[in-house]
């Protein structure tokens, strides 16, 4: 059944604060599971969302042998601070880079296998652009984790709802 999905939708709400999100994603990678994300993460393209410091993508590329993790945000400042958060690591499958959601030149030039995404939604005029970023470079048969708290949002319920609804596209296979 997975391998007919176009692409794997894994949400999960940490308990809690916003720091929580990055920390919940690593969380993820570790648990023993027959669809070990940690395994999706092996030798495939890894894009971070609204990476902030970069703490999952960092965590992609340190435990697992991706062919690159990209690790983008929006304020140019973060993408600095993430840069040196990679060459303090001493990285050489990931890079830092300035995404708009709505400038697709910024965005990489070719779809990613797994996509990880800590809190991105704070209001419902952002959700056709992520759902527009997601639908553009992911690839089929590729995997979403967003992890989010459970409430306090405006516009998750309406992201997470659109992407369960689309079950030709989608599946919702960890909540």
């Amino acid at each position: 059944r997975l391998t007919s999905v176009k692409r794997h939708f894994l949400w999960s709400r940490p308990p809690g604060l916003l720091s929580l999100s990055s920390t919940c994603i690593n969380d993820h990678l570790d648990q023993p599971s027959p669809r070990s994300l940690r395994s999706l993460a092996l030798l495939l393209s890894i894009l971070e969302l609204g990476a902030g410091c970069g703490v999952p993508g960092l965590s992609c590329a340190l435990s697992s042998s991706p062919s690159s993790v990209c690790i983008t945000d929006l304020n140019s400042e973060t993408v600095s601070n993430a840069s040196h958060n990679i060459s303090l690591n001493g990285l050489t499958n990931a890079t830092a880079s300035v995404m708009d959601w709505c400038d697709s030149l910024t965005w990489p030039s070719s779809p990613q296998d797994f996509i990880v995404g800590a809190d991105l939604v704070y209001s419902e005029d952002i959700v056709p652009l992520l759902r527009n970023v997601l639908s553009s470079l992911l690839k089929e048969g590729g995997a979403f984790l967003y992890v989010a708290p459970s409430d306090g949002r405006e516009g998750l319920k309406v992201f997470i709802d659109e992407l369960k609804g689309d079950e030709e596209n989608w599946e919702c296979v960890l909540e």
